[in-house]
């Protein structure tokens, strides 16, 4: 079985197997040092105007503005709600019609809370400042916005409204992608930038790396019936479901093949439970493997770094609030979280785990990746709120959230550099624990000797 996941992916382009023609801008820059000039758009819609079975549920008191947990409010207007800003280099149209640069498309945390945002100032709209970091290295950057609205079981289950947004966000993950193919398709000479659709990156903190991961290596909706359920689908409509500007089926637009790497910052995936042992068997009918490079920190209990037992919302006692069911804002009826009550549902497969799979020699398997480890990070960059206190560096010694996170652009620029180079499975070192990674351009060796694949936190 390892075998044919090794035949299917390494006939792609993943930085190894089939070599293709590379991309005009496929050259060997210092994409550490690079700092050009950007441009910041304005946020633009990527929604319909109420498309039909569209519902993005808000909860009145997700911020706690309202103690009634019965408070909803139920939108149906996509065009409103959905939007993306677009980040990119500065260049000349002449330039961009000579040379369409490749996209990073990402999606910010906030747990699928109505308090987090892409575009506000909140503790969770951090996306802006990937953003432009990534177009000052010469990529064009895109903060999508998403449905969001969850009401978290406070046992720790999964509830049924918190699976929902896991699903909303799935569909706007593949509808953005898929409204910017369609607007590159559309530009014309004039147009402030171009990018190629044949050279995308996906990516997102916490929860938007689950959606990231979502939309890179689950293509079908067998694969989220087997994670979410069956029923789903007929509560919120297919994963790929016409809400967005590029997903008419008259547009015809394919994303999948599309994704060349993945930029994963302390998110994890879910898998089926009787794939723990296997998950090659969950994803080798897969047309398409990306390339993906994680950020992640030992003491994360929110999203984990490895594998973890999750369980759904069991039936509520008499007066308690019902986390197992939900009937607002879904096409009809009701709906109930699958599973038994009291037995685990599903796991959540983190950055360790991904990485572990991925260099697994008994797989035979070809798909470059980078995994960065902090040993004293929980989940997320430390805020700069003391002196003399800042730990989650990745082995930099920097003491700023900026700083850590320009550091994090330019080892998932230089990355990405290397997948489109087709050099990216050559590299010396892919697991950072701790410890500076200075590589940069087309150089395949890691410029600081004290690293090592076989380190650990332990």
């Amino acid at each position: 079985m390892k075998k044919i996941y090794y035949l299917l992916f390494t006939s792609i382009f993943a930085g190894g197997g089939v070599k293709s023609q590379l991309p005009c801008y496929a050259n060997c820059d210092n994409l550490v040092t690079k700092n050009i000039a950007y441009t910041e758009s304005q946020p633009i819609s990527y929604g319909k105007t109420n498309p039909t079975n569209y519902y993005d549920i808000e909860y009145d008191d997700a911020c706690g503005n309202n103690a009634d947990n019965n408070d909803y409010n139920c939108v149906t207007d996509a065009q409103n709600e959905l939007q993306y800003k677009v980040f990119y280099p500065s260049l000349s149209t002449t330039a961009y019609n000579n040379c369409p640069r490749p996209a990073v498309i990402l999606f910010h945390a906030g747990a699928y809370s109505d308090c987090s945002s892409a575009f506000g100032n909140d503790e969770y709209a951090l996306m802006d400042e990937y953003c432009k970091f990534f177009a000052s290295k010469g990529f064009v950057a895109f903060n999508c916005e998403y449905r969001r609205g969850n009401k978290p079981d406070p046992s720790s289950y999964y509830s049924a409204q918190q699976l929902l947004a896991f699903y909303r966000a799935f569909q706007d993950g593949r509808g953005a992608i898929k409204s910017i193919i369609k607007r590159q398709m559309e530009a014309t000479s004039t147009s402030p930038f171009q990018i190629d659709i044949d050279n995308l990156f996906v990516g997102g903190a916490s929860a938007g790396a689950a959606i990231a991961l979502n939309v890179a290596y689950y293509p079908t909706q067998a694969m989220i019936d087997a994670v979410l359920g069956t029923d789903i689908k007929n509560k919120l409509g297919n994963i790929n479901s016409d809400f967005y500007y590029g997903s008419s089926p008259s547009d015809n637009i394919q994303y999948f093949d599309r994704i060349k790497g993945v930029l994963n910052l302390w998110g994890n995936a879910f898998l089926p439970l009787n794939k723990a042992s296997d998950p090659f068997s969950f994803f080798e009918n897969n047309g398409n493997f990306p390339a993906i490079i994680s950020f992640h920190g030992a003491l994360d209990e929110t999203a984990t770094p490895y594998a973890d037992q999750v369980f759904f919302s069991p039936a509520p006692d008499l007066g308690e609030y019902d986390f197992k069911h939900e009937t607002h804002c879904i096409i009809s009826g009701t709906f109930t979280v699958p599973g038994i009550d009291g037995s685990p549902d599903l796991i959540t497969f983190g950055s360790s785990n991904i990485y572990d799979m991925l260099n697994d020699p008994s797989a035979l398997i070809d798909i470059p990746n980078e995994f960065y480890f902090d040993c004293n990070m929980e989940h997320g960059l430390d805020k700069d709120d003391c002196t003399g206190c800042y730990n989650t560096d990745f082995g930099t010694n920097y003491d700023t959230r900026s700083q850590v996170t320009e550091y994090i652009v330019q080892r998932a620029a230089t990355f990405f550099q290397a997948v489109i180079k087709n050099i990216a499975n050559s590299l010396d070192h892919n697991k950072f624990v701790d410890c500076k990674n200075n590589r940069f351009g087309c150089s395949t060796g890691n410029s600081d000797a004290g690293c090592s694949n076989t380190d650990n936190c332990d």
